[in-house]
């Protein structure tokens, strides 16, 4: 096959549906984990930096999830911890623009880990300068020792 301008674009536009579609999965199965735990958990509609609203003891904890599907390299999965966003030039040429999320955007880190049907928790200022992270995928990061993390530098 050759490839031509618009085998690359309609490419291009398959893997954001495909990218999109994880993650949704990745914030269902989050719910599904967090609501399995006892906590009462929201969708956030929207242009938000942050996917779910958890409530616990009257407060509302922002959740931002990241979902992989694969290894990378066979060897440990990655999470990318910031935000693309997508602007339109007027020369209809696509612009991506990276934005690193900060403490005032999210408060937890939901990672999901797809094929193994996993979520594990970090509270956000364990990783707020990093841009990617690595795990192997057996680690053990609970929703409830994240929060007790989160109300201690909290508070």
């Amino acid at each position: 096959m050759v490839w031509s301008k618009n085998n690359v674009l309609n490419a291009r536009k398959s893997l954001g549906k495909i990218s999109r579609s994880l993650g949704k999965t990745g914030e269902y199965l989050a719910m599904y984990d967090i609501a399995l735990q006892g906590y009462e958990c929201f969708e956030i509609n929207g242009n938000m930096s942050f996917d779910l609203g958890l409530v616990n003891n009257g407060d509302v904890i922002k959740v931002q999830v990241k979902s992989t599907s694969k290894k990378r390299n066979k060897k440990s999965y990655q999470f990318r911890i910031c935000r693309t966003t997508r602007k339109m030039k007027s020369s209809k040429k696509t612009v991506y623009k990276e934005k690193h999320y900060n403490t005032y955007d999210v408060d937890i880190l939901a990672l999901v880990f797809i094929p193994l049907k996993k979520v594990i928790y970090i509270p956000f200022s364990c990783v707020v300068d990093k841009k990617y992270f690595n795990l192997n995928g057996d680690e053990e990061f609970n929703l409830e020792q994240c929060l007790e993390i989160y109300r201690e530098t909290k508070g």
